[in-house]
């Protein structure tokens, strides 16, 4: 009996180890009437919580698995390095490359608020040629028509920032897109469970992160657990629509506090546009 549960915790250990190394992508199809048609068929690839993480050699598995999407868009949705151990130039030798395949869109998320060096990090990024949305929008153009991209500050910037009044920091500064009420506005937001603030500021769609799918999902239930949502959390991966507003909850690609994940191998998002039926 003993050299049965043996043998079973160490192909529980091999399963996780191979789990954890494996690259899955999560595919979206975002039905909406409101986007210009010219943006049918939009491709956009989502990162987040990357944490630092390494696929292969300079990062050559992740990197080919995101250029076979032939995306359109590359969206980084925060924690692309983890403040313990900050490592700058594994993030300069991804973003170089991902830049070589689309253009790259960053905001940031909790653990770009805590580093220190996070003005150091942004100049490097745009050294490299990404996007940085600190409470801004640009335009992204196809085919003579726009759409517009915005992107916030993770609410852990604030000076009074507390758990408790996260909601309130992230609709104050939604209020920047207001003027583009108008147009069809993407979000980049690292924080999923602040859902309610981009539905009453009705932006049409969110990418989101920050959960990392709960760490440990298990079937049916889900994610288990994630900071400022608790046990079996809502909104811990997938797409989910209130009135006009979609969010899509990416389960990220690298691990933090938890040095592994369980039944959750790292997510790469992919989300195409296609016309709602009237």
């Amino acid at each position: 009996m003993g050299y049965v549960i043996a043998a079973l915790l160490v192909a529980l250990v091999l399963w996780i180890i191979i789990d954890n190394r494996r690259l899955s992508v999560s595919r979206y199809t975002v039905c909406d009437r409101d986007f210009p048609n010219e943006f049918i068929g939009f491709r956009i690839v989502q990162l987040s919580d990357i944490h630092g993480a390494r696929f292969g050699k300079e990062n050559r598995r992740l990197i080919s698995k995101i250029a076979a999407q032939n995306p359109d868009i590359i969206l980084i949705t925060g924690d692309l390095i983890d403040v313990r151990n900050p490592n700058i130039e594994r993030a300069k030798e991804l973003t170089i490359k991902l830049c070589e395949i689309a253009p790259v869109y960053f905001s940031s998320g909790n653990h770009e608020a805590r580093f220190e060096g996070y003005k150091s990090l942004l100049e490097m990024l745009e050294n490299c040629g990404v996007t940085v949305l600190e409470n801004r929008a640009i335009e992204i153009e196809r085919k003579g028509k726009t759409v517009m991209l915005c992107g916030i500050t993770d609410p852990r910037f604030s000076t009074d920032y507390d758990y408790s009044n996260s909601l309130r920091v992230v609709k104050e500064e939604l209020k920047t897109f207001e003027k583009y009420s108008e147009d069809y506005r993407i979000l980049l937001s690292h924080r999923p469970e602040l859902f309610e603030a981009y539905r009453e500021a009705k932006i049409n769609l969110v990418f989101s992160g920050h959960a990392h799918g709960g760490q440990f999902r298990f079937p049916i239930v889900g994610g288990l657990f994630v900071p400022l949502e608790g046990f079996f959390p809502k909104y811990d991966s997938g797409i989910f629509i209130d009135s006009k507003t979609s969010m899509i909850v990416s389960r990220g690609i690298g691990r933090s506090i938890i040095p592994f994940r369980i039944g959750n191998p790292p997510d790469i998002v992919v989300a195409e546009l296609t016309k709602a039926p009237l």
